[in-house]
């Protein structure tokens, strides 16, 4: 069979592997479609150049109709892509957002607004230092800064300009803060990470670390401090029991061991209070 010319009008020895499958699977087809006709149908070399001209064409319309449902596969299935690729940026569990060279946000999933605590339809627009809380918009300035004097990347724990639902403290995130993924030299993308439990934890922590402090404290005095007076305060009654002392000096010693007592009480009263 002699090489025919594609659409493009480029020899068929040109064409890509694909282009070749479909040109076959077309033929193929143009045969079943024909097989009525006889032998000469479906055997181009035996047509004459009118005939083949017009198997030619059908072929290349069989053709065309293959590789267009191709495509329509393919744009299909970059839909079904784009909207899970959307559907794990909308749902992702950490607050996700691009902003634009003048610090107004482009967009942003929903975990990002519920930090921020605003509605997602009306986020678009908003400067993003008005969510920082006053004390840090300093730090997320000079974040942004540095990715815009050359650094790829810069982190940052911060305040937002949000309490929490349950208590009067503010949202705590850490900002992971990059340039914009599309290569765009004019905005940045966010990443927030809520470390507002992690925070409480942490003091938790500290807490605990203090009241263990104290007992140990408590036991110490315990063990010597307290220990040595009570043994103090033994002798000095021994001796007042002994009736050895006039009654001038009896009278210092009764009041120096009530003092040993009141202050064995108030270290006492101590320990306890630290160690509740």
């Amino acid at each position: 069979m002699s090489a025919t010319s594609g659409p493009d009008g480029a020899p068929a020895g040109d064409r890509s592997a694909a282009l070749d499958e479909l040109q076959k699977q077309a033929e193929a087809l143009l045969r079943l479609q024909v097989a009525a006709v006889g032998q000469a149908a479906r055997d181009p070399e035996r047509l004459s150049p009118v005939a083949r001209l017009a198997h030619d064409l059908a072929v290349h319309r069989i053709e065309l109709g293959l590789q267009l449902d191709e495509l329509l596969r393919t744009r299909d299935q970059l839909d079904a892509s784009a909207t899970r690729a959307a559907a794990l940026y909308d749902f992702a569990p950490s607050g996700l957002m691009s902003i634009d060279a003048r610090g107004e946000v482009v967009r942003a999933n929903l975990s990002a607004a519920q930090l921020l605590g605003v509605d997602r339809s009306r986020l678009v627009g908003r400067q993003i230092i008005d969510f920082i809380a006053p004390d840090d918009r300093e730090d997320v300035a000079q974040a942004l800064l540095a990715l815009d004097t050359g650094s790829s990347r810069h982190v940052v724990e911060v305040d937002l300009a949000v309490a929490r639902a349950d208590s009067s403290d503010p949202v705590c995130v850490v900002i992971d803060a990059r340039r914009s993924l599309d290569g765009s030299s004019d905005g940045w993308d966010l990443a927030f990470v809520d470390m507002t439990e992690a925070r409480a934890a942490q003091r938790e922590i500290g807490h605990l670390a203090r009241v263990a402090e104290r007992e140990e404290m408590g036991r110490r005095l315990h063990d010597s401090v307290l220990q040595r007076l009570f043994g103090l305060s033994a002798s000095l009654q021994a001796l007042l029991m002994k009736g050895a002392l006039d009654e001038p000096t009896t009278a210092v010693v009764q009041g120096v061991v009530e003092e040993l007592r009141l202050t064995v009480l108030e270290i006492w009263a101590t320990v306890f209070e630290h160690t509740e």
